[in-house]
């Protein structure tokens, strides 16, 4: 499990990716990434979107809860200025690793900070998951 706090939310990436992904790729463009995309709430993986249904906004807190016993991603949002997290539920099953936290987007004015771990997290860690990357 680990964070990114949205400073500029607009054409956020925010998931994971193989090695091999590339830095000039979108993030869940092609089969190496898996991602929610903060401006428009949907997922993305295979270059395929599907409605995931929230957006986000500056200030937000996107979780990012991966399990690769069960080979899924989900994900957890707090909205800035509220103090509950919601769970977003399963993004994707089927993935299959290595893989590596990962955070992208299309424009250099966007801004976010990640937490893996070294601060206290905005929401709970879940149940069964380690804090930070392994």
């Amino acid at each position: 499990y680990w964070e990114v706090k949205l400073d500029t939310a607009s054409d956020q990436f925010i998931g994971i990716a193989k090695s091999g992904h590339g830095l000039n790729r979108v993030l869940g463009s092609p089969s190496s990434g898996w991602s929610m995309v903060m401006d428009d709430g949907v997922k993305f993986h295979t270059g395929n979107q599907g409605y995931y249904g929230t957006t986000g906004n500056n200030g937000d807190v996107v979780g990012v809860a991966l399990d690769m016993d069960a080979k899924t991603i989900k994900f957890y949002k707090k909205n800035a200025g509220q103090t509950n997290c919601t769970d977003l539920g399963v993004a994707f099953t089927g993935v299959s690793g290595p893989v590596f936290p990962a955070w992208g987007s299309q424009y250099l004015t966007t801004k976010g900070t990640a937490n893996f771990g070294a601060t206290p997290f905005a929401c709970p860690v879940p149940a069964g998951y380690n804090p930070g990357v392994n």
